[in-house]
């Protein structure tokens, strides 16, 4: 390498100056020029990059942001429903007439840009979507969503839905407390995020970005390319990212991190950037994808063009420096040399004739030139001077030669002669010598300078001339590249210029950071502001409503009035109750609808937003002469409708003294006030409706309570007394077990003897009428009262006549032939005779049966299988006797269906096998542990379901 650099310097040592300067301004340049174009390159390129992280950022940062906005409705909703007090009270009063539910659910629907709202209630797990009413089921795959969030700790899950290919839904489920807070029922808000696909698709860096969404083992969820995208229910089939190229190889990094820059290179050898962020509340790892060299491409080109423009330059620059050598600086030293050489031509005597320098440039070469004219000048005359001399003294010697002065000195005789003549000799040479000896000096001196003699010594001035401007040639080229480093500095200002996009972006990526601060504080506003719904909601007083919102809202904005308005219909006016930082009770007042100067009423009327900031000019937009409301100047306002479903009902205002005070973010916050305020009007509205009917319902309960007290009262006097019992059968050997469902009861017992003959007949019976409570009472009055006069009055006394003659009464007295009423009731009849030791026991059921004791063993006696009233087949029915005859100690049981039919909490009946066996166990205890134990049985039975009938079972021990 050494000997080659070597070897190179000596081949440019036998260059002319011309090549050598050539040769040092290509390098110069090449060096320069090309050096800073890629040294600009890499610098933009690395510039680049980071742009590109930065734009990755930003973009990344704008989805969170947006789809925290976009997330913050769906919360703001399911929380507006789940504490809606009119579900809350349906559902505590017993989920009465539920299509009032389904009702209200529609009214949600057309309220609320949601597509699906379901409640599901927890009593009976039932399901109410607004078009269905139906019971969840353990065993159902499709209802385990129901279950599982049921029995979870927290009040609220999000779950995610693309089942349907291009459509993902978002499914809300909250969970309805109680005031006990507990667990009553859930609520499911069902919303399509077609906006938030559209918004992430939608984003992308350069023509080949990628934008996309993967769940949390991979799945794609959302991708441009629709073909990726997995269904929920074709899971087997998913598109992953551990299956995709390139993005495979760092597929696991992503599913484990929360966020991060990744990089891979793929099938086209491209680097591939990535950057990554992780969404909790879908389980969502959002990627962006950009390819480096996509992006890189401008800048290349842009490289390469530089490149190229820097090689026409460089070219240029050559050409330009060649012409200017060749004639500011070849060009005159060649007339130079030429010149000199003929002039040493001249002094030996080559020539006669020495032409002077004709070069009239005024700058080194050109003075040189000068100088060295006046010297040429200087030496002409000198040796045509010398010449002269030289030829006269010649001519002198000559004539010493011919003899002239020897005849001259031997004429005169005279040594006298001779030494004048020597000293004039003497004289003629120092002269001779003197001049020849100055000329052949000066000669000498101008040759020492300018000519061959000693020529490395007297040639060194003017190369040394020649260097100098060779010298000044170099800083004009220095100039000509001071030009190409200007074009250097151009480019470097694109590079600024970058630098400045990249600040410009930099900034932009504060105002997203300071957007994205922005919206979580919206969405804790809204957060506050659903707490603050839940607890407005529950006032149902419109004074106490007013402080409480006045407290909340000046929590949230500047708001030193605050007032709620209603309308007034019957006055035509809105009624206000108003509040002021400086008073601390709510204040009455009313504008009248007919003054359309008064800002409320253009509110009102026009059903639109009034938002002011400087009343004094912005006014006019609404009120052309607004009434003074008070002598203080307020510069802001806010005036919003108040609407319940589709009908306007108020306004609400908040009011500040200071201008500017209500930004968009403050009436985004009251718009949403609006709707819980709107709903706690609503609330106190159906509260006062519903008070009203309840202090109505109150007082016709009470009078109805009073009226069924005093049926009970009539009722329990047609029951047998304690007394008759007694008498009958004897203290301890009865028991009644008699539990009305309602105050009065559907069922009645009965015993009596025919009081007109001395029978040995006691007729007993137990009666399940039709229905229960107050209609069941008055049939139960009907049949007791019918009894009686079948048995005392027309004094039949066989019991299957009796059954007839009661069916055909019912129908008579009823009048069912006529009016198609099928009322009636079931009976057990016994007629008690005691013979001896022994009782004959005659019986006849409707769709009763008698249970007895034989021996220990318990037995049963079916009645027939029809019941007494109603119009069928046939008004003529006819019944049969069983007779049985029982020793004493033996027991009979008479029931009515209520005991054997009680449901417990999973809706199955005590039924009669278990009634015949749980006979069989008690009937041989005393008979107040016989009554003891079906109370406590059917007690654990029913645990806390609800008493379905009437139960009434006699137990009577024969003595």
């Amino acid at each position: 390498m050494w000997q080659q650099i070597v070897s190179f310097h000596k081949r440019l040592e036998n260059l002319s100056i011309k090549i050598k300067l050539i040769v040092a301004l290509i390098g110069i340049l090449s060096i320069s020029l090309f050096g800073l174009s890629i040294f600009n390159y890499h610098q933009s390129k690395n510039e680049l990059e980071k742009t590109l992280l930065e734009e990755q950022n930003i973009l990344v940062e704008e989805i969170y942001a947006m789809l925290q906005k976009e997330l913050s409705m769906p919360f703001f909703i399911s929380n507006s429903i789940a504490n809606d007090l009119f579900i809350k009270e349906w559902i505590s009063q017993g989920e009465l007439k539920p299509e009032l539910m389904q009702q209200h659910i529609n009214q949600l629907k057309k309220q609320y840009p949601i597509f699906v709202l379901a409640l599901t209630t927890n009593k009976n797990n039932d399901y109410y979507n607004g078009s269905e009413i139906r019971q969840l089921l353990a065993d159902n795959p499709k209802d385990q969503w129901y279950f599982a969030f049921k029995r979870k700790q927290a009040e609220q899950e999000m779950n995610l839905d693309n089942s349907k290919e291009g459509i993902l839904s978002l499914f809300l489920n909250k969970k309805i407390l109680n005031e006990k807070a507990e667990q009553i029922g859930i609520v499911t808000v069902g919303i399509k995020l077609e906006k938030i696909v559209d918004l992430i698709l939608a984003k992308q860096i350069g023509k080949d970005g990628k934008v996309y969404v993967v769940d949390e083992s991979g799945i794609i969820k959302i991708h441009k390319n629709k073909r990726l995208v997995s269904r929920k229910d074709d899971l087997l089939n998913a598109n992953k990212i551990q299956e995709q190229d390139g993005i495979s190889t760092i597929a696991t990094k992503i599913l484990t991190s929360k966020r991060g820059n990744f990089e891979y290179i793929s099938r086209e050898n491209s680097k591939i950037l990535v950057q990554t962020e992780f969404f909790e509340e879908f389980g969502w790892h959002l990627i962006v994808e950009v390819s480096e060299m996509e992006m890189f491409i401008p800048i290349y080109q842009l490289f390469l063009t530089n490149i190229g423009v820097q090689f026409l330059l460089i070219l240029f620059i050559i050409f330009f420096c060649i012409f200017a050598i060749d004639t500011l600086i070849t060009k005159p030293l060649n007339k130079l040399n030429h010149n000199l050489l003929t002039f040493f031509d001249f002094l030996n005597r080559k020539t006669d004739r020495v032409k002077l320098l004709n070069i009239s440039a005024k700058d080194e070469i050109g003075i040189m030139s000068d100088i060295i004219n006046e010297n040429i000048v200087k030496i002409q005359d000198g040796i045509v001077k010398d010449t002269l001399l030289i030829k006269e003294t010649t001519q002198i010697i000559e004539h010493i030669q011919e003899g002239f002065l020897t005849k001259r000195l031997l004429n005169e005789g005279n040594n006298r002669e001779l030494v004048n003549l020597r000293q004039e000799i003497n004289e003629m040479l120092e002269v001779l010598e003197g001049k020849i000896g100055r000329n052949i000096y000066n000669i000498i001196e101008i040759m020492e300078e300018y000519g061959q003699i000693k020529f490395d010594r007297k040639i060194s001035h003017p190369k040394g001339e020649i260097e100098i401007n060779t010298n000044k040639m170099g800083e004009n080229i220095a100039l000509q590249h001071q030009r190409i480093l200007v074009q250097n500095e151009e480019l470097q200002q694109q590079q600024e210029e970058i630098e400045s996009q990249r600040d410009y972006i930099s900034e932009k990526n504060k105002e997203i950071v300071l957007q994205k601060e922005n919206v979580e504080r919206l969405y804790d506003n809204i957060v506050t502001l659903s707490e603050v719904g839940r607890r407005i909601t529950s006032i149902l007083d419109i004074t106490k409503l007013t402080s409480e919102i006045y407290i909340q809202v000046n929590q949230l904005m500047s708001a030193p009035i605050f007032a709620i308005a209603l309308h007034n219909e019957e006055q035509n006016e809105l009624d206000f109750w108003g509040i002021k930082n400086d008073v601390d009770q709510v204040v009455f007042s009313s504008d009248s609808l007919e003054n359309d100067n008064f800002m409320s009423v253009w509110c009102f009327k026009n059903q639109r937003e009034i938002v002011i900031n400087d009343f004094e000019s912005e006014h006019q937009q609404y009120v052309q002469n607004p009434v003074q409301i008070e002598y203080e100047t307020r510069h802001s306002m806010v005036y919003l409708p108040l609407q319940i479903q589709d009908k306007f009902v108020g306004i609400i205002t908040v009011q500040s003294f200071e201008r500017d005070s209500y930004d968009e973010q403050s009436v985004s916050l009251l718009r949403n006030l609006a709707v819980y305020i709107s709903v706690a009007i609503a609330n106190a509205h159906n509260f006062g409706e519903l008070d009203k009917a309840k202090q109505m319902i109150e007082e016709r309960n009470k009078q109805t309570m009073d009226s069924i007290r005093y049926a009970q009262t009539i009722q329990q006097a047609i029951l047998p007394s304690v007394e008759r019992l007694e008498r009958v059968f004897g203290k301890d050997n009865y028991f009644v077990f008699f539990q009305p469902k309602d105050l009065v009861s559907g069922d009645f017992y009965f015993l009596t003897k025919n009081r007109h003959t001395d029978s040995p007949y006691s007729f007993l019976a137990t009666v399940d009428c039709t229905g229960h409570g107050v209609p069941g009472a008055f049939m139960s009055l009907i049949g007791s009262t019918l009894l009686k006069q079948i048995i005392s009055e027309k004094r039949i006394e066989n019991p299957y006549q009796i059954l007839e003659t009661l069916h055909e009464e019912v129908i008579r007295i009823l009048r069912q032939k006529k009016t198609n009423n099928s009322d009636g009731m079931d009976i057990c009849l016994c007629r008690i005779e005691q013979i001896g030791y022994e009782h004959e026991i005659v019986f006849c059921g409707a769709k009763r049966s008698l249970y007895f004791t034989e021996n220990g063993i318990l037995k049963e006696l079916r009645g027939d299988h029809k019941s007494i009233g109603g119009v069928k087949i046939s008004t003529k029915y006819v019944f049969a006797n069983q007779i049985i005859r029982l020793p004493k100690g033996e027991m009979l049981y008479l029931a009515s269906d209520g005991f054997i039919d009680q449901n417990n909490v999973s809706r199955e009946k005590y039924g009669s096998v278990k009634f015949r066996a749980l006979l069989q166990r008690i009937s041989s205890l005393p008979l107040k542990e016989q009554v003891k134990i079906l109370k406590d049985t059917i007690d654990k039975h029913q645990e806390k379901t609800t008493q379905r009938d009437d139960i009434t079972v006699l137990g009577i021990r024969l003595t």
